[in-house]
């Protein structure tokens, strides 16, 4: 079903919201928090949540921004998190349950149809059946959207429509006025299903296509763990994450590359890897990606061919291999101090990983010029990396080093995810119209003083003047990115 969208009250929510300590993220939570309730195990399966958030709700969200959304539920109590594993905490969770909240969203919305399509035949003489009916009811809701919102919500009385002609947003009109006179059961009912298409068009507000966010001229430079699970040298629970935030950097406009000494790194790691082999270790020595060639059967000889192949490999995955900028005049960071910011973090075990490292932030903060604060997609040049404690590290270095806030230069790949996720529009889920109102009915669950919120908000912006697209998506996007990057920046990510 198409819709026409207003920005007013997505922004009006998004701001109370706000207000009160929420962002866009905390809205798929419930969904999240739902999926885990029913899991038969503790341990916490990213790959398992996003099927089951998929199958039981219609959403498609990437690993990496599940990963933000599981961090929420932590902070929730919802779930903990020990030795890099998430475990639900089940008597936690078994206070969320979408599930009657959902049903009987859906069983109103159904009956609102059946009223909706007998008032159109005793008033008007109009043979409606169920699917007029909706056409009619979401007609209206698009085109009267604040007014039902401020009207039906907030639960006063709803104008009678001036016109002459009954057409059907006309009829829908005289519906919900007789429907506060007459019929308060009814009325309360039309209430469920306005609530629920308000909160569905937050969380699915495609008219975000028409604002243009993409990453301009933004080179994103890849450490080599994410590379080698981009061109699936890792077992598929962390080369599909990869291959997501791959994706979607492409379709952002982002242009992938490396650090010469990363390829250099690659290389080496996969050459250990082969010499591991050929002497029948089945240790673990270089992490990942050993253990992925032993348990898929991979011999010296497949490995070296890999290492043969390194540079079609890289032109396949649109990564190109690049230089470190020289060193420009005024573009110079305190390396020593980054440096030992990094081993505290990390705590190396390897100073020539460490020096490298170190190389890549320096080679992107040249390579962005020096520049401290800008919005993400105008950034020239950004590290991004499998591990948090780098991203952490090089963002405290920065906020002490140039005092204030910097916009990173440096991130975890889930929180890349995460704020490119922020950036798009949620595809709404291929599901009835009635299904998609009752979920998000059921999962944000507004209080009533929240919803007079809402609707003073509403008439606050209205007030103001014209709000835009642009106005939205800056709400939606910026609250939810800066807690990102305070919680990445404090190591709490």
């Amino acid at each position: 079903m198409n819709r026409e969208h207003s920005p007013v009250i997505g922004l009006a929510i998004l701001k109370v919201n706000s207000d009160h300590g929420k962002d866009h993220i905390d809205s798929f939570v419930p969904f999240v928090a739902d999926v885990l309730r029913r899991s038969d195990t503790d341990v916490v399966s990213v790959p398992d949540l996003q099927e089951g958030i998929e199958r039981g709700f219609g959403l498609r969200i990437p690993r990496g921004a599940l990963r933000s959304m599981l961090h929420r539920c932590k902070q929730e109590g919802l779930i903990s998190f020990r030795d890099r594993i998430f475990y639900r905490v089940p008597e936690k969770l078994a206070s969320v349950d979408l599930g009657p909240r959902r049903s009987a969203a859906v069983e109103t919305y159904g009956l609102i149809l059946k009223e909706l399509s007998g008032f159109a035949s005793d008033r008007y003489g109009k043979e409606w059946d169920l699917q007029v009916a909706e056409a009619a009811l979401l007609d209206y809701l698009n085109e009267k959207s604040v007014e039902a919102l401020s009207g039906i919500v907030g639960d006063r009385v709803v104008p009678l429509p001036s016109q002459d002609v009954p057409d059907a947003i006309f009829i829908v009109n005289s519906f919900a006025a007789a429907a506060f006179v007459e019929r308060r059961a009814v009325f309360d009912c039309l209430k469920v299903v306005v609530k629920g298409r308000m909160l569905a068009d937050v969380l699915y507000y495609p008219a975000l296509e028409a604002i243009d966010r993409r990453f301009r001229n933004t080179e994103v430079f890849l450490d080599t763990g994410l590379i080698l699970r981009m061109l699936k040298l890792a077992h598929e629970d962390l080369s599909i994450p990869a291959l997501e935030l791959q994706e979607l950097l492409v379709q952002q406009g982002a242009r992938l590359a490396c650090f010469e000494h990363t390829y250099q790194e690659i290389h080496e790691v996969l050459q250990r890897c082969s010499d591991q082999l050929r002497q029948g270790s089945k240790r673990a020595d270089c992490g990942e990606t050993l253990q992925f060639f032993v348990d898929e059967g991979y011999r010296p000889s497949d490995v070296e061919l890999l290492i043969e192949k390194l540079p079609t490999l890289f032109v396949a995955a649109g990564i190109r291999v690049v230089r470190p900028p020289r060193i420009s005049s005024g573009l110079f960071l305190d390396e020593p101090k980054l440096e030992a910011a990094l081993q505290a973090a990390v705590g190396y075990r390897s100073r020539r990983v460490l020096l490298r490292d170190l190389d890549s932030i320096v080679g992107v903060y040249r390579a962005a010029r020096g520049v401290l604060k800008c919005h993400l997609e105008n950034r020239k040049a950004l590290f991004v990396t499998t591990n948090v404690r780098v991203a952490s590290a090089s963002a405290r270095y920065f906020a002490d080093d140039f005092r204030g806030s910097v916009t990173p230069f440096c991130l975890p790949a889930y929180v890349l995810t995460t704020l490119i996720w922020l950036k798009v529009p949620t595809r709404s889920p291929d599901l009835e119209e009635r299904q998609i109102l009752a979920d998000a009915y059921a999962a944000m669950n507004p209080s009533g003083a929240l919803w007079e919120k809402y609707i003073e908000e509403v008439e606050r912006l209205r007030e103001r003047g014209k709000v835009s697209e642009e106005d939205y998506y800056l709400m939606r996007f910026s609250s939810a990115a800066k807690r990102e990057l305070v919680e990445m920046t404090h190591g709490s990510a």
